[in-house]
Order: C-alpha cells, then structure tokens, then sequence
C-alpha cells in the first residue's frame, strides 16, 4: 500500500472527519451529490457528502456506504464507514468485509472494533484467522481494544489470548493486552499460565511479574509448581 494511502488513513483515524462548512441535508439530497458531478454544492462536496450519510448512524446508510465499496468512490465510502457504530449495521458490515479491497477491509475492521459487540468480535476474529493480508489482520487486532477494555473476561480478550499463536502478529497483541489496563487485563492475561504454548505462558509470566500483587504471584507459584517446559 502506497505510504500517502496509509498516511491519509492514520490522519482519519487520529483527528476523525468533520466538515466544517457541513449543513443539515436530507437523505436523499447526500446521496444526490453523491451520485452527482464532481463539483461543489455551496461548498460541499462528494466526500463531504459521504460523510454526512454516515451521520444518520442506521442501516440504511450503512447500506448506502457500502454500496459504493469496490467503485470510485470506495475508499471514501469505507472512511466514512468508521462513523457508524450502530449495532444493526454489523451483519452488513461483516458479509461485506470477504468482497472488498485490503484498505476497505481494514476500514471496516475499524468501524466493527468502534462498534463492538459479540457479532463484531466474532467478524474481527474471521480477520484474524482468515484474511491473507497482514496489515487488514493488524487492523483487526488493535479494532478489538475498544471491546476488551469494556468486557475484559469476554470473547474480545479471549480472541486476543488466542491470536498468540499466530507468531507474525504476536507484537501487536502484547501492545493491545498491555493497553486493556492492568485489572482487566489480569483476569484474561492469568489465562495465558494455562496455554499449552511457551510463548504465551511467558508473556502472561512476564506481565504478572511486573504487576506485584497477591492474586499474581499466587498465580506464578501455581505456574512453578506445574510447568515443565525448561524454556
């Protein structure tokens, strides 16, 4: 991917998207300028457009955006896509993540992480086992912070603790477990004591340690005592 695209998607990512000249508009006026020549509307563009469609926050405009998925007009589409984090829209956005581009599908792992939810964990965790682009599995991992740190014991975490195998993306789990925060982080991380891999065992081994409470070290005494793997 070209080092303007990812720039361009780290800009979006950090300050967000919100046209200052940006005035109420109907649904179907968005979808007309849209659609419509490439010119400005008194002031506001294609783009702009876009984005406001993806303020009515609901399926009908998660359906319009991904519409345009895979055309001219995908990329920015799959932006404005990051401003929706309606729970109805999460099956339309998981069945359009296989059919996309690595930058569309990176997009929309982040509007699923923004999101959350048990259906949008699940669709991250597809990501992760499954996509043949690295970057789009990265995306994917850091899309399930948001929920780890609201649900620390549930399958966001689980998926993180269980995406330790895959040695290429190992890095970036470790950095979103440390982020999670130290409590919620203990109840899943102690979970990594019981991993049948090393790797795993020594992180959550290493985490623990640093953590100097009663609840670890008990925890690292149980380890001791059992684990035989001289590594």
């Amino acid at each position: 991917m070209q080092l303007r695209s990812v720039l361009v998607f780290a800009f979006v990512l950090l300050i967000g998207y919100s046209p200052a000249h940006a005035k109420p508009r109907s649904f179907a006026d968005l979808v007309a300028i849209a659609d419509g020549p490439d010119r400005k509307y008194d002031g506001f563009d294609k783009f702009d457009a876009l984005m406001a469609i993806a303020k009515f926050n609901d399926l009908r405009a998660t359906q319009e955006l991904l519409s345009r998925l895979g055309g001219p007009q995908g990329h920015a589409a799959a932006i404005a896509l990051t401003d929706i984090d309606s729970k109805v829209a999460v099956p339309a956005l998981a069945a359009a993540l296989p059919k996309v581009d690595d930058w569309e599908r990176a997009l929309l792992c982040v509007s699923l992480g923004n999101i959350g939810g048990d259906a949008a964990v699940a669709a991250l965790a597809d990501r992760i086992d499954n996509d043949d682009d690295k970057w789009v599995r990265r995306r994917a991992v850091y899309a399930l912070l948001k929920d780890a740190q609201q649900r620390p014991a549930g399958p966001a975490a689980d998926t993180l603790m269980h995406s330790l195998r895959y040695e290429e993306l190992e890095e970036e789990i470790i950095r979103v477990l440390w982020r999670v925060g130290d409590r919620r982080a203990a109840i899943y991380v102690r979970k990594g004591l019981e991993s049948p891999q090393a790797k795993v065992r020594i992180f959550a081994c290493d985490w623990l340690r640093s953590r100097k409470d009663t609840a670890s070290s008990e925890a690292l005494l149980r380890l001791a005592k059992m684990d035989k793997d001289e590594k």
